[in-house]
């Protein structure tokens, strides 16, 4: 099957022949879809604004700020290679090991030159490389690697364009 985030009318199913809408009237978190994943189940995770919505096939299960979630508005999602999810919020980042949430510190950025921006916290994406390393892209804090024990920060101090990283990608080479 297919499916489509969307951002007012929450996720669509296509199976090759009807598409199947899932709302908040159907047990869906929200409306807006910002991520999904497929888990090594088959289950289905979607990151929307508001929490993390779980498919396993049958029904949803939602998880928010209540369970331990960093913030109910969710950008981004990642399956890391271990199996355990981590969830990129405007309010920072959630690890979620299939039975608790636990906060990841990630410094929140100086946006005083920024006032319009209202989210030192948010990560807009996050990824894992081949070597192992979870990267984090921020909204004003430029990017962020953690390799498993320590957490390093690359700003335009270092050399990056612009310290507000919407997405990224490692390439085929490793780049």
């Amino acid at each position: 099957a297919m499916w489509f985030g969307t951002t007012s009318d929450g996720v669509a199913r296509y199976d090759g022949r009807s598409l199947t809408y899932y709302t908040p009237a159907d047990g869906f978190a929200s409306n807006w879809v910002s991520a999904m994943v497929q888990d090594t189940r088959g289950d289905m995770w979607f990151a929307t604004g508001g929490g993390v919505s779980h498919f396993d096939g049958d029904r949803f299960t939602n998880y928010t700020k209540k369970d331990g979630l960093a913030s109910d508005q969710v950008w981004c999602m990642l399956l890391d290679e271990s199996g355990g999810f981590w969830f990129g919020t405007e309010d920072g980042v959630s690890r979620f090991d299939g039975q608790t949430f636990t906060s990841f510190p990630i410094p929140p950025a100086d946006l005083s030159a920024f006032p319009y921006y209202k989210y030192p916290q948010q990560i807009n994406r996050i990824i894992q490389d081949r070597a192992g390393t979870i990267w984090f892209a921020s909204n004003g804090g430029g990017i962020y690697r953690y390799d498993g024990k320590t957490l390093t920060n690359l700003t335009e101090k270092d050399g990056l364009c612009n310290n507000f990283v919407q997405t990224m990608l490692e390439d085929r080479a490793g780049n």
